[in-house]
């Protein structure tokens, strides 16, 4: 079940970081807009759906998560029947090294104009995320494991980057765990049923026109 963070919720999150001298205490629209830069414009976060779209969404996930996994089919069916939300993907790796280099790969996938097809494989995917299976994955969707290989080495600091400006994004923000979303300036957890995200684009989309 997914749960609204709410202004007091996230205080309390984001005032337990800050005491522990990870990030400031900023409430959850607080919170957003400082970081709204490295939300939506980071230049090695994949984006999916509508790039044009009138709508930003965006997810942190991680490839173990059951319920990333679970929200994966009806994020897709979203942007396909809606076409105007922009999608970007924060791979978020928090559950141990399979995840993390599930999504070095992904990321790796994602220079080589696959990201999309390998996202959807490793969500589709109801095991680990091992290196073996993450390449048999990557050649499914027509990126040959040789060459995902080699773009993993040769981009490994850039990678290795995005991952690490992720990891320290979800700490400003205080967010306690996957699947968590952005949308309409506010932060929303857990996985959402199909009608639950069109209401949460239906308000970002009055928030943008007024």
């Amino acid at each position: 079940m997914a749960i609204a963070i709410t202004r007091r919720r996230v205080l309390g999150l984001a005032a337990a970081a800050a005491a522990a001298g990870a990030m400031p205490a900023l409430a959850a629209p607080e919170a957003v807009a400082a970081n709204a830069a490295a939300l939506y414009d980071d230049p090695d976060a994949p984006v999916g759906g509508n790039p044009d779209g009138d709508v930003t969404l965006v997810e942190f996930f991680d490839y173990r998560c059951g319920a990333c996994k679970a929200v994966a089919p009806t994020i897709t069916r979203l942007l396909a029947e809606d076409g105007n939300i922009r999608l970007v993907y924060k791979e978020w790796p928090i559950i141990g090294h399979f995840s993390r280099s599930a999504a070095e790969a992904a990321l790796a996938a994602d220079r080589l104009g696959r990201y999309v097809p390998l996202h959807e494989a490793l969500m589709g995917h109801p095991g680990l995320p091992y290196p073996g299976k993450v390449m048999e994955l990557a050649e499914s969707v027509g990126v040959a494991p040789d060459v995902l290989k080699r773009t993993m080495a040769a981009e490994a600091p850039r990678i290795a980057a995005a991952i690490e400006r992720n990891l320290d994004l979800a700490r400003r923000l205080a967010l306690p765990g996957t699947p968590a979303f952005v949308i309409g300036g506010e932060i929303v957890l857990g996985s959402k049923d199909l009608a639950s995200l069109k209401r949460l684009v239906d308000d970002a989309r009055r928030k943008t026109i007024g």
